[in-house]
Order: C-alpha cells, then structure tokens, then sequence
C-alpha cells in the first residue's frame, strides 16, 4: 500500500504546472499571429495581382480592338469627287441615308457630370450629297475638370466596323454580270445577306440591298465592288460605324440606380470617379447603340491626330512628312473661350484640313491614343509616386490631369496606356 502511494505520487507529479501551460498558449498564439499575418498578407497581394493580370489581359485586349477598328477606318466606304466632299454641287450618293439617333445611353442617370453627348449630329453624315467621314473625333459635352479638354468621343466608319460573317465577304461584279465565286462558304455571299455596291470610282450604286437583288451591270469596260453589310433590314448608312467613349453606369450594389438597373453596372473596386470605356456599335434597324463595355476603372481617354499638311492628294504626292497633331476633326465645334484643350490646335484655327470626307482622307495619317486607368483595387499599403499625370507624349501633351483632386488616389496604381496606328486604309504610311 505504501508503495502503491508512493508510485502515485510520483506519477501526480509529472504533469505542467498552470505557468507552463499559460506560457506555451503564448507562445503558440504568437506562432499563429504571425501564421495569420503571414497567409492574410499573402492573400491580399495574391488579390492585388490576380485583379493587376486580370485587367492588364482586359486592356490589351481592348486596345487590340480599338487598333483593328482604327486601322481599318474608311475600308468600304464610298468617296466623292474633286468638287469636295460635302458641297451642293457634289451629289455623289444614289440613296441618302441615316445613322445614329439622339439617345440616352445607359450611364447613371444622377452621376454629374457623365462623360458622353446624347447628341450625334456632330457625328452624322445623313445628307445624299455627303460622303461619310471614315473617322471623327470630338470632346465630350461634360468636361472633367470643367477648365480643361474633356475626354473624347471617337466614331469610326468603315465596312468591317461590325465584325460578323456578312462583313467578312466581299465580291466584284463585271459588265458581263458575273461576280466573283470563292468556293468558301466563309466568303461567298447567300441570297439573305445584305450588302452595298460602289463602282471603280468609288460612287455609292446602292443603299442597300439583298444579294440577290443585284444592281444593274456596270457598261463596259467597269466593274463594281460588292461589301458584306451587317443588316437584316435595309441599311441605314453605307457602312457600319462604332462610338468609343467613357460613360459612368450607376451601381446597383450602392443603390443609385434610378428605374432598370443598367446591364453593366460600374464595378465597386473601380475609383469613385472613374468611367467604363465603351464600344457601341450602331444599330442599322433604328439608329441606336448597342454599347460593350471594354475597360473599367478608366478616369480619361483622349486622341490625337497626326496630319500632314503638305499632302496634295490622298496618294501622298507633295507629302512632307511631317506630323501636325489636332484634338478634333471639326473646326466649328471647338470653342477657344471656354474649352483651353483647343488653344493652338492647328485645327481650331482653320476648316481646312479635317472637317470633311475629302480632306481626312487627304491630310489624316496616324492616330494616338492615351487611355488613364488604374489596375487592381484600392490599396492601403501602396503609395503613388506622383500628383499629376501627363496625358500625352513626346509629339503632344493633351492634358496634366490632376490626381490629387480624387479621394485617395495615392493608394492606386494609375497607369498611361498608349496605342499609336497608321490608317491601312487611308494611306496612312508614317512612322
């Protein structure tokens, strides 16, 4: 019995005291501190940049599209005659035709100010005695800051604008009245497609029709050029033509939307006072937009245009090779007094190189542009560098926007994305 007690004893004694176990639960509390700081640290920047490649993809991708649609403004389109482009006396369309309607896009209704006109006429070329523009550029009604050159609105005509099957066909038709066969479904047309015919010179032979429904031949010795058109009624224009823009959609998820929630609401982890660039393409049916958004998180877009104002004609004859950079294409709708983005734009003081059909073709050679985003999210522990950013190059500043105006901006990574493209198809050939 005394040995039982004694063995007992010993055995009781060998386990931890309170203070033992008090000190290995802090010890094992500050590993997993440290663990928990560790994995939520890496979590956070594991975020950070997966949404940095996620939107790195996106605006490549965008730029990428907005390159194609650039290099191939003016493809199709029909053109006029040495008496200019728009004069009354230079009835060079058989059909007159429409394009955009003046509606209200899908940005918030109660986000002031937002970024996009609702008026298209500075866009339009409607009349029959007016060759369409294969490119015009303007700023927005709603500048940001008001004092400045408000961001832009880029509109781009030309066959292939609305990529789909029917625009990838073409074919020609002869005075015999033969056309070209390719023996590729891809390319030859059906009898429900729609498409638009010019002749050798570029004259518009008809608004629109079924293929089926040929024009008449050409005389001898001619031959017409048949477009793919993306229309199931009859066209309204002799094209297909896209916007670009930035607009500011309500969110949902703060409640600020007013009647139908918008189909692409602003995303959250965007800046509050930033934008979504979009892509819209014109509706042939009824003249209104169907708007793909294509970059969020954009705080401004501008574009430049670099002409030369020695061409002669549109072949390049008499071209000296220099580049002059304008902001827009008509002269009539910048005003000096209240728009300083116009102040010593070589196209504010003069009509003369890029207010019609006739002389962008002539004078127009490459195209800039600068795009002002963000990447990821907000980001407490980044600091950025810079209060300002410079919304230009080396060949022209368009703007110094001012950062330190935004709520937080020092805690997000902004960034210039830059795209520079010659106009394949309007004999745009400078480096």
């Amino acid at each position: 019995m005394r040995t039982l007690s004694r063995e007992k004893t010993s055995w009781g004694s060998a386990g931890f005291t309170l203070a033992e176990l008090l000190v290995s639960l802090f010890v094992v509390s500050l590993m997993m501190g440290a663990i928990f700081s560790s994995f939520t640290t890496l979590t956070r920047s594991f975020k950070i940049e997966t949404k940095n490649t996620e939107e790195q993809i996106e605006s490549v991708l965008s730029l990428d599209l907005l390159r194609y649609d650039l290099e191939s403004a003016g493809f199709g389109l029909p053109e006029g005659n040495a008496g200019g482009a728009c004069g009354a006396s230079n009835a060079t369309l058989s059909a007159a035709y429409n394009e955009a309607v003046a509606t209200t896009p899908t940005g918030s209704t109660n986000y002031t100010p937002n970024q996009y006109s609702t008026t298209p006429n500075n866009f339009n070329d409607s009349t029959n005695s007016c060759e369409p523009r294969p490119l015009v550029l303007e700023h927005n009604n709603n500048p940001t800051p008001s004092n400045t050159n408000g961001s832009d609105v880029l509109v781009i005509k030309s066959i292939t604008a609305d990529r789909t099957a029917v625009t990838k066909k073409w074919t020609m038709l002869d005075s015999t009245g033969h056309y070209i066969v390719w023996n590729d479904t891809k390319w030859d047309m059906i009898a429900t497609d729609r498409a638009i015919a010019v002749n050798s010179t570029r004259k518009l032979i008809s608004g629109g029709f079924q293929f089926n429904t040929l024009p008449a031949t050409p005389a001898a010795g001619q031959f017409y050029v048949l477009y793919g058109i993306n229309a199931t009624t009859t066209p309204r224009m002799p094209f297909n033509r896209v916007d670009y823009y930035i607009q500011r959609a309500c969110s949902p998820q703060l409640g600020n939307c007013t009647g139908t929630n918008p189909q692409h609401p602003y995303p959250l982890q965007c800046h509050p006072s930033g934008y979504t660039l979009y892509r819209s393409i014109i509706s042939h049916v009824n003249g209104t937009r169907t708007e793909q958004p294509i970059m969020d998180c954009v705080l401004d877009f501008q574009v430049a245009l670099g002409i030369d104002t020695g061409c002669t004609d549109t072949v390049g004859n008499g071209c000296t090779g220099t580049l002059t950079w304008c902001r827009f294409t008509n002269g009539n709708t910048c005003n000096n007094s209240s728009d300083t983005g116009c102040a010593g734009d070589p196209c504010a003081a003069t009509t003369t190189y890029l207010n019609n059909a006739q002389n962008i073709r002539q004078y127009l050679k490459q195209v800039k542009v600068f795009v002002l985003v963000h990447e990821g999210k907000i980001d407490p522990n980044f600091t950025y560098a810079n209060t300002s950013i410079a919304i230009g190059d080396n060949d022209i500043t368009l703007k110094n926007y001012n950062l330190s105006t935004l709520s937080n901006y020092a805690n997000y990574r902004w960034k210039l994305l830059k795209i520079n493209v010659k106009l394949n198809s309007l004999g745009g050939n400078y480096e």
